[in-house]
C-alpha cells in the first residue's frame, strides 16, 4: 500500500499513540460501556478468541448494533474503538468485514455527503494472524464498495510468518500499527515460555525494529495474562517499554493503571518536551539551548513524540 493510500485511510489517529488497549468480549455487550469508561485509551471489541464458534454470528450482530447506535462516538468520548475480526483463513472473516463496512457506511453517510469524498471510518480494525497485505486489500476493497475509506488497521503479529513478514509489512505501510501476540506465537513455536518471556525476545525486538525502521508508530506489546498477582503487569510492561514498545494490550481493567504508569509521560516530561518543541520552532532550524542543554535532532524527536502522546 502506498503512502497516499495510507493517508487516505480513515483512522482515529489517536490510535497512533494509544498506550492502553483493553479487550472486551463481543459476547458481552453489557460490558462495552463499562470498558469505554475504564480509562483505557482504546477498547478492542473481540470477535475472535473471546467468542466460541457457535456464537460468532450473534456476537457480530451485537457489535454491529452497538456500533450503529453511535453512542460511543458522543461528545467527550476520548476512548477509541477497535474491533478484532476473525482471521482471513476462517469462514467468519468475510461476514465480519461486510458487517463492519455496512456499519461504517451508515455512520458516515452525512459526512460523505458534505465532503464529496469517502467518509472516514470512526473505528479501527485489528487483523489477527496478520502475515501479508492480502487481508488489508480485501478489507479496503469492501469498505470502499460501501463508500467508506478503509479503517485504521492494527496488524496483530502472532505467528512465525507474521514475525518474518514484519519488515515487508512495515516497508509497505500495509497497516498503521503493529501489535504483538505473545501467547499465540508461543503456541505456534511450541516454545516453553516462562514468566519473563525471554524465549520471545528475538520476535519482540524484530517487531519493534521493523516498526521503527519504516516510520510506523511504536508497536503495542502483548498482554500479561496474570492480572491478579501483584507486580506481574508492572514487570511485563517494564520489559516491553525497555524494548521500545509504545503501549500494551490489557485483558482486565485493573491492569490499566500499571500500563499507564510505565508507558505514560510525567507532567515534568511533557512540560520539558513542549519547551523543546517551542524553542526549536522559534529558532527556525538554528541551534537552540533549552534548560542548559543543546537540542540536537534526537532530542527534538523525543520531545516531539512526548508532545504527540500528550495531545492524544
Amino acid at each position: 500500500m502506498t503512502d497516499t493510500a495510507r493517508s487516505d485511510a480513515a483512522a482515529p489517529r489517536r490510535l497512533d499513540v494509544a498506550q492502553t488497549l483493553l479487550f472486551v468480549p463481543a459476547t458481552r455487550p453489557d460490558r462495552f460501556a463499562k470498558a469505554l469508561a475504564s480509562g483505557a485509551h482504546a477498547i478492542i471489541v473481540d470477535l475472535e478468541d473471546a467468542v466460541a464458534p457457535e456464537d460468532k454470528a450473534t456476537a457480530r450482530d451485537s457489535v454491529a448494533a452497538w456500533l450503529s447506535e453511535g453512542e460511543w462516538t458522543g461528545a467527550g468520548s476520548d476512548t477509541a474503538v477497535v474491533v478484532r475480526i476473525n482471521a482471513a483463513d476462517t469462514d467468519w472473516f468475510a461476514p465480519d468485514v461486510s458487517a463492519l463496512a455496512a456499519v461504517a457506511s451508515r455512520l458516515s453517510t452525512v459526512a460523505a455527503e458534505r465532503s464529496g469524498h469517502y467518509a472516514q471510518c470512526p473505528f479501527g480494525v485489528m487483523i489477527p494472524k496478520c502475515e501479508s497485505e492480502d487481508p488489508v486489500h480485501e478489507i479496503r476493497q469492501r469498505f470502499t464498495q460501501h463508500g467508506v475509506a478503509a479503517p485504521y488497521f492494527i496488524g496483530l503479529l502472532e505467528t512465525p510468518r507474521g514475525i518474518v513478514a514484519a519488515d515487508s509489512l512495515a516497508r509497505a505501510h500495509s497497516v498503521h500499527r503493529f501489535a504483538f501476540g505473545n501467547y499465540d506465537l508461543g503456541l505456534e513455536l511450541d516454545a516453553s515460555v516462562g514468566p519473563e518471556e525471554t524465549e520471545l525476545l528475538h520476535a519482540r525486538s524484530r517487531v519493534v525494529m521493523a516498526a521503527r525502521a519504516f516510520g510506523m508508530p511504536g508497536p503495542i506489546d502483548g498482554p500479561c495474562a496474570d492480572f491478579s498477582t501483584d507486580g506481574a503487569t508492572e514487570a511485563s510492561a517494564q520489559r516491553g517499554r525497555a524494548l521500545g514498545f509504545a503501549g500494551k494490550l490489557a485483558i482486565h481493567p485493573r491492569q490499566l493503571a500499571a500500563i499507564d504508569a510505565e508507558f505514560g509521560d510525567s507532567a515534568e516530561d511533557v512540560a520539558w518536551a513542549r519547551r523543546v518543541v517551542d524553542a526549536a520552532e522559534a529558532a527556525g532550524g538554528a541551534a537552540v539551548n533549552v534548560d542548559g542543554a543543546m537540542v540536537d535532532a534526537p532530542v527534538l524527536k523525543r520531545a516531539q513524540r512526548i508532545v504527540a502522546r500528550a495531545g492524544r
